[in-house]
């Protein structure tokens, strides 16, 4: 595993993040799943390197968070963080530089975003929508089929994408002074401004979407989850009478997604199984009454 290295960022950046990174390693849990990423293929999409992209994430998680507060409900996220580490762990890029990390961000408008480098928000508002744990997987595999494939970075114009690559380059792990920093800042600003447009208004073309709903329904069944649970928060979706959030208005509408997704769904009489046991651990998390 690779040693983390250290860049000098905007002290901004670093405020908005520390919440995200404390307490949230993934060394223990891919220690003991070594088995299963060693017989896990990797797959890298994006442009930039491990280290570039996650810097690149790191900002552009910053300005997500600058916009939506921070739930301050440690609980919550670690499940969630966990939930995300199993769905990982079986993925096509189970390690990446800086691990993946959950934070939920505290509105009621129905939002998830994935930021490169394996950052994924997620809004309270969204989980109340979900019934079970299999639904919050289905949520946390549609993002990181969104990282899997890189679809933050390629979403960043040729120009801007070789401004990123020179601002974080093999050199990340020394320190640098207040005006290299300010450089680098400025370098990475027009990748970061475009990763993040893109998650708060254009939004990914339909066909990203739908390959990414497709690869968290087999990402389900990999994880021993049930993959029609991605079938269950697309229903909920269409049922919310509000559709208020970036979901709605970046996304296909979620009757279409469904139809375009629920030939893939598959699930395993195990899984099916040991559904009761995964609720019960939702609702105690979500400090729901059973």
């Amino acid at each position: 595993m690779k040693t983390q290295k250290v860049l000098v960022i905007p002290t901004l950046t670093l405020l908005l993040l520390a919440a995200m990174v404390v307490g949230c390693s993934n060394s223990a849990f891919r220690n003991l799943t070594g088995s299963i990423l060693n017989s896990t293929g990797s797959t890298k999409s994006s442009p930039l390197s491990d280290e570039q992209e996650y810097y690149l994430g790191r900002s552009v998680a910053a300005v997500l968070l600058s916009k939506y507060s921070l739930s301050h409900d440690s609980g919550t996220s670690h499940y969630a963080e966990s939930v995300a580490s199993v769905l990982a762990a079986v993925s096509d890029r189970p390690e990446i530089f800086g691990g993946y990390h959950v934070a939920i961000v505290d509105t009621n408008d129905v939002s998830a975003f994935s930021a490169p480098g394996g950052f994924i928000l997620i809004s309270r508002g969204f989980l109340k929508l979900l019934p079970n744990e299999d639904a919050l997987a289905a949520v946390l595999a549609h993002e990181i089929g969104h990282i899997v494939k890189a679809d933050g970075v390629n979403a960043i114009s040729k120009a801007n994408l070789n401004s990123a690559q020179l601002a974080v380059g093999t050199e990340a792990g020394r320190a640098y002074s207040s005006a290299e920093t300010r450089e680098i800042a400025a370098l990475l600003s027009d990748s970061v401004t475009e990763v993040v447009d893109t998650l708060l208004k254009k939004g990914y073309s339909r066909s990203q979407e739908y390959e990414a709903d497709e690869y968290a329904a087999a990402l389900l069944s990999r994880a021993g989850y049930t993959s029609s649970a991605l079938g269950t928060v697309l229903e909920a979706l269409a049922a919310d009478k509000n559709r208020s959030g970036v979901w709605f208005t970046t996304h296909p509408a979620p009757e279409k997604r469904l139809s375009e997704v629920k030939s893939a769904f598959s699930d395993s009489s195990s899984a099916s199984k040991n559904m009761a046991l995964r609720t019960e651990r939702f609702n105690r998390n979500m400090k729901r009454k059973s």
